[in-house]
């Protein structure tokens, strides 16, 4: 059993309250002795037990009425019978269940995953409260539900295997709503089964307010009850393997993959921290497999330019590397494809020339051996009939896209793509994504307001590096600027990057579906700023930028697994899985498909590994203000977040002890008979 409102317990001390009492009452008598009285003393000896009895079951009854009170205060939850007794029935429980990966981990002194651990539990749970209707929806394919029988009927789908898909739970939870609205049930409690990882949750996206409106008024205005069991814990020393790369490389009659491997540890003890751990890593191509040790020191190893023989043959194909099994074998192995070098194409669409050839001259900088760079410059008159077409990044400095323009941008990032927009000479009224452009004015150098005052370094295009060094972004002399103004409401939330003193957004952005919109309130030219001269800031952004995109696009040969319908058209086929899928499954299981011709290899989203976890107060706080019951590990073990409230059984014990008490304190004897003195 447990207790919804703990605190409660601090009350328990009162328990001794009627003892207390019941001691002192005895010792406020003084003992006289009377002579006469001996005669009635011998008459009370007869009596004795029975009002020794009687005063022990009083204050036994006393005791217990406390002590009752005390944990109906603490709102009690448990299953079994007390459930039976004193739970409500439902009308509708909506189980929302979280597939991502590291849902995979196994559970701490438990023979299975997080996923299977929860469902047994709310199997458990939908047995005592016995639902009218159950309604699944699976927060890897967040938009379907589902309606089945009973959690057998799940369970015979697989329903408690991971797939190697990240979730999206608030997208899980804005289709429970509607399916809540449009049912029009009475009372109706959403559980959820989740990691809550940061990536899922996206607790800072505004539509989580339009989702608990939703909510609220499930139930005739009731409310409907969230009920979150939630895994947290990450297995220290649980080793995730991923490839950074690969890249086919032939001469003469030789070839070869060169692979970039990445180790991490979920956390690096201080024991760890000094102490090299060589970790055994086994490659696979084309049948042939070897192996290589990786030293990891800390909480990350890389093996870099690693070089594997292959057929010279071969000119496209797949393999997989895959360390030691531990409690979460989701991340023990990672599938690659190789095929033609990757090719990342940046799209213009500038008024200047000058702004144009300075984007160009970025995009096309080498950031790498394994990656193509290319530039293809739009005409500003394409620009109300705009086609990104296969581009990455598309950079726009002109009047803000409007009409059938602004619904293919707008497309193009939903898909993943990324949209740097630069205001123009004239920035007009026009605005996208929630952001408009403002008037340009003049930066006072002499005043030192010509640099950057402030910018988000921990993440996003102006991140420090991968070794903490911070992009100098303070050091940008700044000579003209636009300011940026926020439109209405936007559909997503508008994320400052960078400010000037005063609070002035610099920089800010958009999320939009996998993609995002970026507004920077100057220009890479020298009467408006030293981006250009100064080279590193921007170059980082531009390449920063079209490495967000290309990992939300995938290269054709590497790809995030997802419940794309594209991978349920027939051309493509399963050359490689971690196990066999159903039609269903296809595409969110690691592994690899084909059409004959090209090897797309399928892995579990990078966050995966690394993203951190909500904790229970950022959960509830997400849905607030409505009732909200977090459960995490430790007190799911017993299923509690999942079982109806039993202080109605304790509120009985209290009135039953009471209705003992008034009883015992009844006068004895018969009452007098009608008419007597």
């Amino acid at each position: 059993m447990n207790l919804l409102q703990p605190l409660a317990l601090w009350a328990l001390p009162l328990v001794a309250l009627p003892v207390v009492v019941h001691l002192l009452h005895r010792r406020r008598h003084r003992v006289v002795e009377w002579g006469a009285m001996m005669f009635l003393l011998e008459g009370e000896r007869s009596s004795r037990g029975r009002q020794r009895l009687r005063e022990l079951l009083l204050l036994a009854a006393r005791t217990l009425a406390v002590l009752a009170l005390v944990l109906t205060l603490g709102r009690p939850i448990a299953g079994g019978w007390a459930a039976r007794v004193a739970g409500e029935r439902l009308d509708q429980v909506i189980l929302i269940i979280d597939r991502s990966s590291s849902m995979g981990e196994e559970v701490d002194g438990f023979p299975e995953s997080k996923l299977a651990f929860g469902l047994r539990a709310a199997g458990e749970a939908l047995a005592i409260t016995a639902p009218r209707e159950l309604v699944v929806v699976d927060a890897t394919r967040p938009t379907e539900v589902l309606r089945p029988q009973d959690l057998d009927a799940l369970l015979e789908l697989s329903f408690d295997e991971a797939t190697s898909a990240g979730s999206d739970v608030l997208t899980a939870f804005e289709t429970a709503a509607r399916t809540i609205e449009g049912a029009g049930a009475g009372r109706t409690e959403v559980w959820a089964l989740t990691d809550a990882q940061r990536e899922d949750w996206a607790p800072e996206d505004g539509r989580w307010e339009a989702v608990v409106q939703q909510l609220s008024r499930a139930g005739g205005g009731a409310g409907a009850r969230v009920r979150l069991t939630s895994f947290p814990e990450v297995a220290e020393d649980n080793l995730a393997v991923r490839v950074q790369s690969v890249r086919r490389e032939s001469e003469g009659e030789t070839a070869e993959l060169v692979l970039d491997l990445v180790i991490t540890r979920a956390a690096a003890t201080e024991a760890s921290g000094d102490t090299a751990l060589r970790v055994p890593v086994a490659i696979e191509v084309g049948g042939a497999r070897t192996t290589v040790e990786v030293e990891l020191t800390g909480r990350e190893g890389r093996l870099m330019g690693h070089r594997v023989a292959i057929d010279t043959e071969l000119e496209a194909g797949f393999g997989a590397v895959e360390i030691p099994t531990d409690r979460r074998a989701g991340d023990d192995r990672y599938w690659f494809a190789f095929g033609s070098t990757p090719v990342v194409e940046t799209a213009v669409l500038a008024e200047s020339s000058t702004v144009a050839s300075v984007i160009s001259v970025a995009a096309r900088s080498p950031a790498g051996p394994d990656v193509i760079h290319e530039v293809r410059e739009l005409a500003p008159s394409a620009r109300e009939a705009v086609d990104p077409g296969g581009a990455a990044l598309l950079a726009w400095q002109a009047p803000l896209p409007v009409g059938e323009a602004a619904a293919a941008v707008a497309r193009f990032c939903e898909v993943g793509g990324v949209v740097l927009f630069l205001p123009p000479s004239s920035p007009g009224e026009g605005s996208f994504a929630g952001v408009g452009w403002g008037q340009w004015s003049s930066v006072d150098e002499a005043a030192q307001e010509s640099a950057v005052k402030t910018w988000r370094a921990d993440a996003d295009l102006l991140a420090s590096g991968a070794d903490g060094t911070p992009l100098p972004v303070g050091e940008v002399s700044l000579r003209r600027v636009c300011s940026i103004r926020s439109v209405g409401e936007a559909p997503v939330a508008r994320i400052p990057l960078a400010g000037l003193e005063g609070g002035q957004p610099l920089m800010v952005k958009s999320a939009m579906g996998r993609g995002a919109a970026y507004f920077l309130g100057t220009l890479p030219e020298p009467r408006s700023s030293d981006l250009a001269s100064q080279g590193i800031v921007f170059m980082a952004l531009v390449h920063r930028a079209l490495d967000q995109a290309a990992a939300a696009l995938g290269s054709e040969e590497q790809q995030v697994a997802s419940a794309n319908e594209r991978w349920l058209e027939e051309r493509w086929s399963v050359a490689a899985s971690d196990r066999p899928d159903s039609l269903a499954e296809r595409g969110r299981r690691a592994g690899v498909l084909t059409d004959g011709e090209v090897f797309v290899a399928l892995n579990r989203p990078l966050s995966e590994d690394a993203a951190p976890a909500l904790p229970g107060a950022v959960l509830a706080e997400s849905l607030a203000p409505l009732d909200v019951v977090v459960t995490t590990t430790s007190a799911a073990a017993e299923g509690g977040s999942l079982l109806d409230e039993v202080w109605r059984i304790f509120l009985i014990l209290v009135l039953g002890a009471l209705l003992v008490e008034l009883l015992l304190c009844s006068p004895e004897g018969s009452p007098p008979r009608e008419g007597a003195e």
